[in-house]
């Protein structure tokens, strides 16, 4: 009779490995909350965001991108890329027909379109990957190593994408669509160490060894030195990427992403209730987001999934790319919105975004459980 009620108390490998990487980013959130005062909370979480933005982020991105596309087959990576860009396309037409039955509208109806068009590549995926792999749910040959680099192209597509069309629509009347502002959003430093490390996976050895790390010393003492330096720095920055993010998240969960008047909040829209976080507003962005994260997005992906079936058609890479869309097709909205907001100076938007995410990670951990376990 015991070992049967422990049996029906267990939770699975998918639930259990879901649970585990939640908490985990609560602690980190946690700890963050309490080594920094409220005082000096605001500036915290600007310097975080910036850092994150400009260094720490694509650092990540660039290593990891560079060595996928320089290991794997061609037509896994543009699958991968495609994904992504049909994934997003989907859910933000989603979400925009259920913020229209919501009746959200200006600011509060654009931030409902762009959080249920980009879900969480980032954080909850990296420590979801070695848990799935190791949990007997994927084919053996798929390890966590193969799992993260396909993340990782799919933030090529991702990345571009939120750097670009997401920045321009969150700013509203106030984005520059001509073809310089365009380019210039394109130019962010996350969208271009994507699309460089890309690029590097396709040069030839030589330079792809000595911008990766991967110089011999016979091929020259003093060059194979700088390249591993460079290596070493890039791979130790983007080790920081995810407690930044997380810290983001965490500082303007607490307030710290609320600007005051001398802060001159200045981009994006002023209308009148901007610094307002109104309830009944919040709750129906919170319906809408979960309506398209937690069920249109998933019944999608399963329907692509299900039309595409179960054939390789590049052995392994198959399988860890139909891993990653799915857990991808399955995540709640990214944690990296608040990141934008927090660079863009809409700290205002970042207070609201985050507070969004929150009761959304919460109530969206049942049906990311039952989702992954059940299109894995």
């Amino acid at each position: 009779m015991g070992k049967t009620r422990a049996a029906l108390l267990a939770l699975p490998p998918a639930a259990s490995t879901v649970a585990a990487a939640w908490a985990k980013l609560v602690s980190v959130c946690a700890l963050g909350l309490v080594g920094v005062p409220a005082s000096s909370r605001a500036a915290t979480a600007k310097g975080v965001s910036n850092a994150a933005f400009n260094v720490m982020f694509p650092a990540l991105l660039f290593t990891s991108t560079a060595a996928v596309v320089r290991a794997q087959p061609a037509e896994a990576l543009a699958t991968c890329i495609i994904g992504a860009g049909v994934q997003i396309t989907a859910s933000a037409a989603f979400g925009y027909c259920v913020a229209k039955v919501l009746n959200l509208e200006g600011r509060t109806f654009r931030e409902t379109v762009v959080a249920s068009a980009f879900g969480n590549a980032t954080t909850i995926p990296l420590l979801l990957l070695s848990g799935i792999a190791s949990a007997g749910i994927l084919p053996p040959d798929v390890d966590a190593t193969t799992l993260t680099g396909f993340l990782s192209i799919y933030q090529v597509g991702w990345s571009v994408c939120l750097w670009t069309v997401a920045a321009a629509y969150l700013q509203g009347e106030n984005s520059d669509t001509s073809f310089t502002g365009v380019c210039k959003r394109l130019a962010t430093p996350p969208s271009m160490a994507s699309l460089t490390g890309l690029a590097v996976g396709f040069t030839p050895a030589p330079v792809y060894n000595l911008l990766t790390g991967h110089l011999d010393a016979s091929e020259g003492v003093l060059m194979s030195t700088v390249s591993h330096a460079w290596a070493d720095a890039l791979g130790f920055l983007g080790t920081g990427a995810q407690p930044a993010l997380a810290m983001v998240l965490a500082l303007s969960l607490a307030g710290g992403g609320t600007a005051s008047a001398e802060d001159g909040d200045v981009d994006g829209d002023d209308d009148d209730d901007d610094d307002a976080i109104v309830p009944d507003v919040l709750a129906r962005q919170l319906v809408g987001t979960l309506i398209v994260r937690c069920l249109c997005l998933p019944v999608f992906t399963g329907i692509v999934d299900s039309v595409h079936g179960a054939s390789s058609t590049f052995g392994t890479a198959d399988a860890a790319v139909r891993a990653v869309l799915v857990l991808e097709g399955c995540q709640p909205t990214a944690q990296v919105l608040v990141l934008l907001s927090q660079v863009q100076g809409t700290r205002s938007d970042a207070t609201r975004i985050a507070r969004l995410l929150l009761l959304q990670y919460v109530l969206a951990i049942p049906a990311m459980v039952a989702w992954v376990g059940y299109l894995l």
